[in-house]
């Protein structure tokens, strides 16, 4: 579909290089390589020529196994675009594979030049230095990394990898011992946050058949949790309002608010809220609020009484 229409913008206006490069897009997107490079250069005959372009040319050269093509656009785009540097990192690692790296290696020596501090272009170069079989120059890299990013637990298996190499020994357990203390720490969290995604799944459910207070008990687990997410308060302020609870719903709106101040429905739940609570003032404020965004609220038409969005 996305295709087809592209194709059809192409053929009502053949000389813009801007619609030539939105085709490109939509090829890249589903593998058509060739096809993608063939349309990034009918826009760039055009005079359609942006560092984004030339991000998609190298990463379509990349696919296409043309890596020294790959990294002279990738170069490109950085030279228009620094930014594009994150780009090339991820460009990188996924070309580890390839068997010739020394331009790509070349290539991110130039952009880390340019940005030192980049987390990403160090441990891609780190990474590409590593499978080399370079561990002295892997382990400055992923050394200065280190001063960027102290918890990353990829970057102590590297420098344990490159230690072990360089017969550092001691240096390697020191930081395979921390690998693993970071890994299990993952581990946690991940589990937490999981558990955490059921508990605000089951309270959905809970809401959606008319279980209000399960719904709150298992929410108020969910904000309180390190994944707890700032609509979470909203879910909470309108399980509150289900089970009649209205001056604690205002507060779950207004924690809502405070990390989203402009998000409709927090705006609306703390509108029905005051409402709810006989503060007909502080609602007509709040809706005020809401036109002001181009949006409304629903109101129900039980017996004129407002309800939260769900």
């Amino acid at each position: 579909m996305a295709e087809a229409e592209a194709r059809r913008a192409v053929e009502l206006v053949p000389d813009a290089g801007s619609l030539r490069y939105l085709l490109a897009t939509v090829l890249a997107a589903t593998g058509q390589a060739e096809e993608a490079v063939a349309e990034c250069k009918a826009a760039l005959e055009r005079g359609y020529d942006e560092a984004a372009l030339h991000v998609t040319l190298g990463n379509m050269y990349s696919e296409l196994q043309r890596l020294a093509e790959a990294v002279a656009e990738l170069e490109i785009a950085v030279q228009m675009e620094p930014a594009a540097a994150e780009n090339i990192a991820a460009f990188a690692l996924a070309a580890m594979t390839a068997e010739n790296t020394g331009e790509l290696v070349a290539l991110l020596d130039r952009v880390l030049q340019q940005r030192p501090d980049s987390a990403n272009v160090l441990y891609a170069l780190g990474s590409l230095q590593q499978r080399r079989g370079n561990p002295e120059q892997a382990a400055s890299l992923f050394e200065r990394l280190l001063e960027l990013q102290p918890s990353r637990s990829e970057i102590h298996y590297n420098l344990a990898l490159a230690y072990r190499r360089l017969g550092r020994n001691a240096d390697a357990a020191r930081h395979t011992e921390r690998f693993d203390q970071l890994k299990a720490q993952e581990q946690q969290l991940w589990e937490a946050g999981n558990a955490t995604n059921q508990r605000r799944a089951d309270a959905i459910r809970a809401l959606a058949s008319e279980q209000p207070d399960r719904a709150v008990e298992l929410l108020r687990q969910v904000v309180d949790a390190p994944a707890a997410e700032p609509r979470d308060q909203v879910l909470l302020g309108s399980a509150l309002m289900a089970s009649g609870s209205f001056q604690a719903a205002s507060e779950a709106y207004r924690r809502a608010l405070q990390a989203m101040p402009y998000d409709p429905a927090a705006l609306c739940g703390a509108a029905f809220a005051a409402d709810a609570r006989g503060l007909p003032g502080e609602a007509d404020a709040l809706r005020h609020r809401i036109e002001i965004l181009g949006s409304a609220c629903a109101i129900s038409s039980g017996g004129g009484k407002a309800r939260p969005p769900k």
